[in-house]
């Protein structure tokens, strides 16, 4: 819970820097005080609660909610990270409507890791909170098809519930293993460049050389295929996929289908998703639409969230060489102040010597 008597700690540059991430995406951020107070909204927030900035500014944030919104800021005990938490409330406008909002909250820490305030996204959600009631109530009716519906948009949610895509992918695999079965899930970002891919994320079967961090060629492999083309692919059969080191080392392990698919946001692709199972033909054209929607829901959290990254590395090398400054200029003697200086430009630039 934020306290309204605990000193606001959330650092002025760092919030000028990430505020900047946030200026022109779709959905509402807010940063939001230890004290309570919101030190800034983007322009979605402010349309979305029919406030002005200032007027938003000048809030503390629980008067955005006819519920209690405070279980989002629920403090861990001194042994525990704080972490994301997520919830959904009833929200209200500055002209008294109500509506459905879902909200989530991403810590801020500060440079002891302590925590220095919060970022939060705000979702209208009273569209779905419709359609989930609609298929909870004909639940019995409902046709395979709206399940799967319902269990994509599932996936949307999931997928934009932190800045940090990488903490749900997790929850992402499973949800996504209720529509499709697979022993092996890997999620592979592609550089600017479209000249390697690294894995991000890696669930199921270890395969040589695809382990978790690891990057491999995009040109030559399947991997450029799926970048040019666009499309997902399918292989019933590994002696039938292509035969690229990535492809030749799931055949060793016995992983005997593949399906892919390229997840694209802002007209470029982000990242790959391969599915792997140990079956023959595992995979029919109605898996592969399937795991493209999922890709449609995820492809633009990868891409916000690798843009809060950048974002986040350009405020934290900012303040180094501000500290770095502050360092060289204490001391008329520069030999006083060697060992400082070597010290923070290891923090920017890890080295042995």
């Amino acid at each position: 819970m934020i306290s309204r008597s605990s000193p606001s700690r959330f650092p002025d540059e760092l919030s000028r820097q990430l505020a900047t991430a946030w200026e022109d995406v779709e959905y509402a951020v807010t940063i939001v005080a230890l004290d309570g107070r919101i030190t800034y909204a983007n322009p979605a927030c402010t349309e979305l609660y029919g406030h002005t900035l200032d007027e938003l500014t000048a809030l503390r944030f629980e008067t955005l909610f006819a519920t209690k919104a405070d279980a989002i800021f629920t403090e861990s005990d001194e042994h525990s990270t704080p972490r994301t938490r997520q919830t959904e409330v009833l929200a209200v406008r500055k002209d008294g409507a109500r509506f459905n909002a879902h909200i989530a909250n991403s810590p801020v820490l500060d440079d002891a890791g302590g925590l220095a305030g919060h970022i939060v996204i705000h979702r209208d959600i009273t569209a779905e909170i419709q359609a989930r009631d609609l298929l909870r109530i004909s639940a019995e009716t409902q046709s395979k098809g709206a399940n799967e519906s319902a269990a994509i948009v599932k996936l949307g949610w999931i997928a934009n519930s932190s800045l940090n895509v990488g903490e749900v992918y997790d929850q992402l695999a499973v949800e996504l293993r209720r529509l499709v079965t697979f022993d092996r899930i890997s999620v592979w970002a592609v550089d600017a460049q479209n000249s390697s891919a690294t894995a991000v994320y890696v669930r199921g079967n270890d395969l040589p050389g695809s382990r978790l961090g690891g990057s491999i060629p995009v040109e030559n492999s399947i991997m450029q295929t799926l970048v040019l083309s666009r499309s997902a692919v399918v292989y019933g059969d590994s002696e039938k996929s292509p035969r690229d080191s990535y492809g030749s080392a799931a055949n060793e392990v016995g992983l005997k289908s593949m399906l892919a698919v390229p997840l694209i946001a802002n007209d470029l692709v982000v990242a790959i998703m391969v599915l792997r199972s140990r079956k023959t033909d595992a995979y029919s054209d109605q898996d592969l639409a399937l795991v493209r929607r999922a890709g449609m829901q995820i492809a633009g959290a990868i891409a916000n969230s690798g843009l809060y990254e950048t974002v986040r590395q350009e405020a934290e090398h900012r303040q180094g060489l501000a500290e770095i400054g502050r360092v060289v200029s204490s001391s008329p003697r520069i030999e006083d102040v060697y060992d400082r200086f070597a010290d923070e430009v290891r923090e920017l630039i890890p080295c042995d010597r």
